[in-house]
């Protein structure tokens, strides 16, 4: 370091002036003083940080080891676990083997006999499943028709019969329904009447309690067993209604009238015009020449046969006049009495329609037949 007399002795000369440069140099060299202070300062400082920095990475390598310690010990453990529940598996399934090994044995050390009674004890306890889940329907009564209850003639507890029905159409039974829009007729009619009716036919139908009431159906059923009263048999048709009729209620009498056959563009005449003799049909037809009427019997092949018509299908042309046959009664006091032949200016005529007739009762011509809604 240069001191301070030696610094105060020294004259710096240039070529213009001469300087005394004592105390510049002074500034100069303090400058370098301190830029070594600085220097050795920065390079402590950079030792310091540079240990510093040492004992980090010291510390992390630590940390480096220990963590891989750590997951070593881990996956070891890990390992183990696995190793363990395998274990565990391997045992169970010894000792299922071992278990269905056990059963197979059991089931052939079975006896054959006490199988047997086994599984008729089984079947007898499903039979008598089948019994009570019967015996537990039988208790409940369902209606095969929606309707309005009529009448209760028992009371809860009592076996519950079928029902039954009297001639006059009153119908008995544990409970009776009635349903106005689903009425049906039931009528008889004679043997030759239920001859010619089928299932499917149509029907018209008028009632007493409601004379200005027409109604259609037809056919639904014909009783196959007969129906014998005062020695008269009969057979049982059942009509549906096509629809419901206002005002009719069950058990008013009603009046059937089926179709059984019918042809339209025919030759059609009085049922009383025509003679049957075998299998002849004769008509008695009325002739006019020069003036004079005459009556000529002719054979004719008839078609359906109404109530009070009958089809011609050949020896009859339409507009002929055909005579009716005599009718004999008796009177009172025993006498016969021959009617007058009729049909003088009677017409055969073209018709058609249905050669079915109504009746009451027991059955009218044509398949007519009464009965009750």
């Amino acid at each position: 370091m240069m001191s301070t007399e030696f610094c105060d002795s020294i004259t710096v000369a240039t070529a213009n002036s001469v300087i005394t440069s004592c105390g510049t140099f002074q500034g100069y060299m303090n400058s370098i003083q301190s830029a070594k202070t600085a220097y050795n300062n920065s390079l402590t400082s950079q030792s310091i940080s540079l240990k510093k920095d040492a004992q980090s990475l010291a510390s992390l390598e630590v940390s480096y080891q220990n963590a891989i310690a750590s997951q070593s010990i881990s996956l070891k453990k890990d390992a183990q676990t696995i190793q363990s529940l395998k274990n565990a598996i391997a045992s169970a399934q010894l000792s299922y083997d071992l278990q269905q090994a056990g059963l197979a044995v059991a089931m052939q050390a079975a006896n054959q006999n006490d199988l047997d009674t086994a599984a008729a004890s089984i079947k007898t306890a499903e039979a008598n499943l089948a019994q009570a889940n019967k015996n537990l329907a039988a208790t409940t009564i369902n209606a095969p028709v929606g309707g309005e209850v009529a009448s209760i003639s028992a009371t809860v507890g009592q076996s519950a019969g079928t029902q039954s029905s009297n001639t006059s159409g009153t119908v008995t039974g544990f409970i009776v329904l009635t349903n106005v829009s689903a009425l049906r007729v039931q009528a008889g009619f004679s043997e030759a009447d239920a001859a010619k009716i089928q299932v499917g036919q149509a029907a018209t139908f008028t009632f007493e309690a409601l004379p200005s009431v027409n109604a259609n159906g037809v056919v639904a059923q014909i009783s196959p067993l007969p129906t014998t009263t005062n020695n008269v048999v009969s057979y049982t048709v059942t009509f549906d209604l096509s629809k419901a009729v206002t005002g009719l209620k069950p058990g008013m009498t009603a009046t059937a009238t089926v179709t059984t056959g019918s042809a339209t563009g025919v030759v059609k005449v009085t049922a009383s015009a025509i003679r049957s003799t075998g299998n002849r049909s004769i008509v008695r037809v009325i002739t006019t020449k020069d003036g004079k009427e005459s009556i000529e019997s002719r054979q004719v092949t008839i078609g359906l046969k109404g109530d009070g018509e009958t089809e011609v299908q050949a020896g009859l042309k339409e507009g002929e006049k055909v005579a009716l046959n005599a009718t004999t009664t008796t009177s009172s006091s025993g006498f016969p009495v021959v009617g007058v032949p009729q049909g003088f200016g009677g017409l055969s005529g073209t018709g058609g329609g249905g050669f079915g007739g109504g009746g009451r009762g027991g059955g009218g011509g044509g398949g007519g037949g009464g009965g009750r809604g």
